[in-house]
Order: C-alpha cells, then sequence, then structure tokens
C-alpha cells in the first residue's frame, strides 16, 4: 500500500511540473508597425518599440534615441506615428509617448492623457489613429 501511495504522489507531482512548465511558458512576439519601426517582447519579457534596421532593433540608432524601452502596455498607430501608453516599471506610473516613425523623432514622455492628445493633434497634422491596441492581446 506505502508503494503505491508513493507512485500517485510521483505522477502527480510530474504532472504538475509538466503542467506548470507549459502554462507559464513564455511568448515572444513582434508586430511590424510603419516605417521600419516594430513592437517585441523580448526574452527579459518587457514590451518595447523600436527601430529596426538590417534586422537589427534599435531604440537608440545613429546616435539618437528612436525607440522607448519603458514596458509598453497600448499603443496606437497611424500612417507616419505611433502613440504608446508606457508603464514605469519601478513605480507603476502610466506615462505617453508620440513616435514619428518617419523622422524617427520620440516625444515624451507625457504623465497624462489630455498632455498627450493636445500635443498628438498638434505634431500629427490631423492624422487618423486606430484605437489602443493592448500588448498583452500578443501574448494569447
Amino acid at each position: 500500500m506505502g508503494k503505491l501511495v508513493k507512485i500517485v504522489v510521483l505522477i502527480i507531482c510530474l504532472l504538475s511540473f509538466v503542467g506548470c512548465s507549459i502554462s507559464f511558458g513564455q511568448k515572444f512576439w513582434k508586430h511590424n508597425l510603419p516605417n521600419n519601426y516594430q513592437i517585441r517582447k523580448g526574452k527579459d519579457m518587457m514590451v518595447h518599440v523600436g527601430y529596426v534596421d538590417n534586422n537589427k532593433f534599435y531604440i537608440n540608432y545613429e546616435g539618437k534615441k528612436v525607440g522607448v524601452d519603458e514596458y509598453v502596455a497600448e499603443f496606437q498607430t497611424s500612417d507616419n506615428y505611433v502613440g504608446l501608453r508606457c508603464v514605469k516599471e519601478k513605480t507603476l506610473e502610466v506615462i505617453y509617448y508620440i513616435i514619428d516613425t518617419k523622422n524617427r523623432n520620440v516625444y515624451g514622455p507625457y504623465n497624462d492623457l489630455d498632455t498627450y492628445l493636445e500635443v498628438l493633434v498638434k505634431i500629427t497634422d490631423g492624422e487618423v489613429f486606430d484605437s489602443f491596441k493592448s500588448t498583452s492581446d500578443f501574448d494569447k
């Protein structure tokens, strides 16, 4: 009887470990944005936006900041711009950025949605944006 209990416990343990490794498996992904920009989730589990040149991902390119290394929670796009809702990793503060993908300019961070929207309207010259998309949708 004792041997049977040990076997059952061993089987349960093995199944739980296999189940845990399957359920906690992380998915890395990338999503193309306008003008050679990309949003991606990498090995560090962070979601960033950067410029891609020759299949290399850059937050800084040719001495200039061209991407955002804060955790990107949501994003929206137009033909030439990307709007980002980010979360600071240590404080969990929500901040916003705008990236001009055509000229590789990064604007922000903005601490509130109203300021972000005011600047967005001024610099984008009325370009139409998609609604915000959650980056967590890519994990599914």
